[in-house]
Protein backbone atom coordinates (compact mmCIF):
# COMPACT_ATOMS: atom_id res chain seq x y z
CA UNK A 1 0.00 0.00 0.00
CA UNK A 2 2.79 2.63 1.07
CA UNK A 3 4.82 1.79 -2.24
CA UNK A 4 1.42 2.33 -4.27
CA UNK A 5 1.08 5.29 -2.49
CA UNK A 6 4.50 6.78 -2.91
CA UNK A 7 4.14 5.95 -6.35
CA UNK A 8 1.44 8.17 -6.80
CA UNK A 9 3.07 11.03 -5.57
CA UNK A 10 5.98 10.30 -7.73
CA UNK A 11 3.87 10.58 -10.49
CA UNK A 12 2.01 13.61 -8.99
CA UNK A 13 5.62 15.65 -8.66
CA UNK A 14 6.64 14.62 -12.06
CA UNK A 15 3.18 15.48 -14.01
CA UNK A 16 2.18 18.72 -12.28
CA UNK A 17 5.79 20.02 -11.75
CA UNK A 18 5.76 22.05 -15.19
CA UNK A 19 1.87 22.57 -15.68
CA UNK A 20 0.00 26.01 -15.60
CA UNK A 21 -2.18 24.11 -12.27
CA UNK A 22 1.66 23.76 -10.29
CA UNK A 23 2.52 27.25 -11.00
CA UNK A 24 -1.26 28.71 -9.45
CA UNK A 25 -0.52 26.53 -6.61
CA UNK A 26 3.46 26.96 -5.87
CA UNK A 27 1.46 30.98 -5.76
CA UNK A 28 -0.31 30.21 -3.62
CA UNK A 29 2.05 28.31 -0.92
CA UNK A 30 4.35 30.99 -1.82
CA UNK A 31 2.18 33.94 -0.57
CA UNK A 32 -1.06 32.86 1.24
CA UNK A 33 -0.04 29.92 3.03
CA UNK A 34 3.29 30.45 3.58
CA UNK A 35 1.91 34.02 5.74
CA UNK A 36 -0.53 31.74 8.05
CA UNK A 37 2.39 28.87 8.44
CA UNK A 38 5.19 31.72 9.34
CA UNK A 39 1.86 33.14 12.05
CA UNK A 40 1.65 30.30 13.89
CA UNK A 41 5.61 28.82 13.93
CA UNK A 42 6.02 32.14 15.25
CA UNK A 43 3.08 31.76 18.24
CA UNK A 44 3.97 28.12 19.09
CA UNK A 45 8.01 27.35 18.40
CA UNK A 46 10.37 28.20 20.41
CA UNK A 47 13.09 30.42 18.80
CA UNK A 48 16.03 27.71 18.89
CA UNK A 49 16.22 23.96 18.07
CA UNK A 50 15.33 21.30 15.55
CA UNK A 51 12.49 21.76 13.41
CA UNK A 52 10.90 19.50 11.15
CA UNK A 53 8.39 20.04 8.16
CA UNK A 54 6.92 16.09 7.52
CA UNK A 55 5.22 15.42 4.46
CA UNK A 56 7.37 18.27 3.11
CA UNK A 57 6.38 18.07 -0.95
CA UNK A 58 8.63 21.19 -2.27
CA UNK A 59 8.53 23.00 0.73
CA UNK A 60 7.52 26.28 -0.51
CA UNK A 61 5.09 26.75 1.96
CA UNK A 62 7.54 27.35 4.31
CA UNK A 63 9.65 30.13 2.19
CA UNK A 64 8.36 32.67 5.17
CA UNK A 65 9.30 30.88 8.00
CA UNK A 66 12.11 32.82 10.00
CA UNK A 67 15.15 30.98 10.74
CA UNK A 68 17.08 33.08 13.42
CA UNK A 69 18.56 29.85 15.86
CA UNK A 70 16.51 27.51 13.96
CA UNK A 71 17.82 24.33 11.67
CA UNK A 72 14.82 23.56 9.85
CA UNK A 73 14.71 20.23 8.07
CA UNK A 74 12.38 18.94 5.31
CA UNK A 75 11.48 15.33 4.85
CA UNK A 76 9.29 13.35 2.37
CA UNK A 77 9.44 9.79 0.58
CA UNK A 78 9.62 11.32 -3.07
CA UNK A 79 12.87 12.10 -4.48
CA UNK A 80 11.29 14.45 -6.97
CA UNK A 81 9.59 16.57 -4.65
CA UNK A 82 12.38 16.81 -2.15
CA UNK A 83 15.15 17.72 -6.07
CA UNK A 84 12.76 20.38 -6.16
CA UNK A 85 12.62 21.64 -2.41
CA UNK A 86 16.67 21.39 -2.79
CA UNK A 87 16.27 23.54 -5.56
CA UNK A 88 14.61 26.28 -3.40
CA UNK A 89 17.00 26.09 -0.83
CA UNK A 90 14.23 26.98 2.06
CA UNK A 91 15.65 24.31 3.99
CA UNK A 92 19.21 23.22 6.17
CA UNK A 93 18.87 19.99 5.21
CA UNK A 94 16.60 17.10 3.25
CA UNK A 95 15.94 13.74 4.01
CA UNK A 96 14.18 10.94 2.11
CA UNK A 97 11.86 9.03 4.58
CA UNK A 98 8.39 7.49 5.35
CA UNK A 99 6.39 9.49 7.58
CA UNK A 100 5.34 5.81 9.25
CA UNK A 101 9.08 5.53 10.49
CA UNK A 102 10.96 8.39 11.46
CA UNK A 103 14.86 8.42 11.22
CA UNK A 104 14.72 10.14 14.64
CA UNK A 105 15.90 9.47 18.29
CA UNK A 106 13.31 9.67 20.56
CA UNK A 107 12.55 13.58 21.81
CA UNK A 108 15.20 14.56 19.66
CA UNK A 109 12.65 17.29 17.25
CA UNK A 110 11.74 20.48 18.89
CA UNK A 111 8.22 20.95 16.45
CA UNK A 112 6.92 19.33 13.87
CA UNK A 113 4.36 21.17 10.79
CA UNK A 114 3.20 20.01 8.00
CA UNK A 115 0.56 21.41 5.35
CA UNK A 116 -1.94 19.38 3.49
CA UNK A 117 -0.41 15.73 4.82
CA UNK A 118 -2.99 14.49 6.93
CA UNK A 119 -5.69 14.28 5.01
CA UNK A 120 -4.78 11.81 2.98
CA UNK A 121 -4.19 8.74 5.29
CA UNK A 122 -7.19 7.33 6.58
CA UNK A 123 -8.25 7.02 10.88
CA UNK A 124 -5.93 4.20 11.62
CA UNK A 125 -2.58 5.54 9.63
CA UNK A 126 -3.35 9.02 11.10
CA UNK A 127 -2.62 7.59 14.76
CA UNK A 128 0.63 5.73 13.30
CA UNK A 129 1.67 8.85 12.08
CA UNK A 130 0.83 11.18 15.19
CA UNK A 131 2.07 8.33 17.73
CA UNK A 132 5.76 8.69 15.50
CA UNK A 133 5.70 12.85 16.06
CA UNK A 134 4.87 11.85 19.40
CA UNK A 135 7.83 9.60 19.58
CA UNK A 136 10.67 12.11 18.47
CA UNK A 137 8.85 14.95 19.68
CA UNK A 138 10.55 16.82 22.90
CA UNK A 139 8.61 16.92 25.65
CA UNK A 140 6.29 20.12 25.36
CA UNK A 141 6.66 20.55 22.38
CA UNK A 142 4.12 21.36 19.42
CA UNK A 143 3.32 20.10 16.26
CA UNK A 144 1.27 22.48 13.63
CA UNK A 145 -0.95 20.72 10.94
CA UNK A 146 -2.41 22.84 8.48
CA UNK A 147 -5.69 20.69 7.48
CA UNK A 148 -7.47 21.25 4.16
CA UNK A 149 -11.41 21.62 5.18
CA UNK A 150 -13.49 20.11 3.00
CA UNK A 151 -15.67 23.30 2.06
CA UNK A 152 -12.72 25.61 1.38
CA UNK A 153 -13.53 26.96 -2.03
CA UNK A 154 -9.97 25.93 -3.30
CA UNK A 155 -11.64 22.47 -2.71
CA UNK A 156 -14.86 22.94 -4.01
CA UNK A 157 -13.39 23.86 -6.81
CA UNK A 158 -10.87 21.44 -7.48
CA UNK A 159 -13.58 18.26 -6.69
CA UNK A 160 -15.67 20.17 -9.64
CA UNK A 161 -13.08 20.40 -11.94
CA UNK A 162 -12.77 16.54 -11.32
CA UNK A 163 -15.96 15.62 -11.72
CA UNK A 164 -16.51 17.35 -15.29
CA UNK A 165 -13.26 15.65 -16.14
CA UNK A 166 -14.57 12.20 -15.37
CA UNK A 167 -18.36 13.10 -17.02
CA UNK A 168 -16.34 14.05 -19.82
CA UNK A 169 -13.91 11.16 -20.27
CA UNK A 170 -10.37 12.87 -19.59
CA UNK A 171 -10.66 12.06 -15.50
CA UNK A 172 -8.06 14.48 -14.12
CA UNK A 173 -7.32 13.79 -10.59
CA UNK A 174 -5.75 17.28 -8.84
CA UNK A 175 -4.24 15.94 -6.08
CA UNK A 176 -4.75 12.20 -4.49
CA UNK A 177 -7.22 10.26 -2.41
CA UNK A 178 -8.14 12.67 0.69
CA UNK A 179 -10.31 10.33 2.95
CA UNK A 180 -9.39 12.39 6.17
CA UNK A 181 -9.95 16.23 4.83
CA UNK A 182 -11.14 18.15 7.83
CA UNK A 183 -15.01 18.06 8.21
CA UNK A 184 -15.44 18.02 12.11
CA UNK A 185 -13.19 18.98 15.11
CA UNK A 186 -13.98 16.15 17.03
CA UNK A 187 -12.40 12.77 15.46
CA UNK A 188 -8.95 14.78 15.01
CA UNK A 189 -8.95 15.92 18.54
CA UNK A 190 -9.93 12.36 19.32
CA UNK A 191 -6.82 10.94 16.82
CA UNK A 192 -4.20 13.65 18.42
CA UNK A 193 -5.39 12.73 22.42
CA UNK A 194 -5.04 9.21 21.33
CA UNK A 195 -1.62 9.57 20.21
CA UNK A 196 -0.76 11.50 23.06
CA UNK A 197 -0.66 15.09 22.52
CA UNK A 198 -2.56 17.36 25.04
CA UNK A 199 -4.08 21.46 25.02
CA UNK A 200 -5.09 20.72 21.17
CA UNK A 201 -6.15 23.48 19.57
CA UNK A 202 -7.90 24.49 16.03
CA UNK A 203 -7.56 27.70 14.37
CA UNK A 204 -10.04 28.98 11.49
CA UNK A 205 -8.42 29.33 7.90
CA UNK A 206 -8.60 32.75 8.27
CA UNK A 207 -5.90 33.28 6.60
CA UNK A 208 -5.50 31.11 3.35
CA UNK A 209 -9.10 30.11 3.12
CA UNK A 210 -8.38 26.37 3.17
CA UNK A 211 -6.49 24.94 6.15
CA UNK A 212 -8.02 24.84 9.63
CA UNK A 213 -4.87 25.08 11.61
CA UNK A 214 -4.34 22.06 14.28
CA UNK A 215 -2.56 21.93 17.10
CA UNK A 216 -1.30 19.55 19.56
CA UNK A 217 1.39 19.40 22.31
CA UNK A 218 3.33 16.91 23.82
CA UNK A 219 2.88 16.03 27.73
CA UNK A 220 6.07 17.42 29.59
Amino acid sequence: MRKMLRSVWERHWCERRESIFEHVCSFYRKFLIANQLRFYIERYFPREGIFMEMGSGTCESSVKIAKKNRTLGALDFSATALAIAKKNGIMHFYIQADIFSLPFKEESIDGIWNVGVMEHFTEKELLQILKEFNRVLRAGAHCILLWPWIIAPSHLLFSTYERISRKLGTHIQVFPPSPSMFKHRKPIKDVLREAGFVDVKFHPPFFDLTHWVVVGRKIR
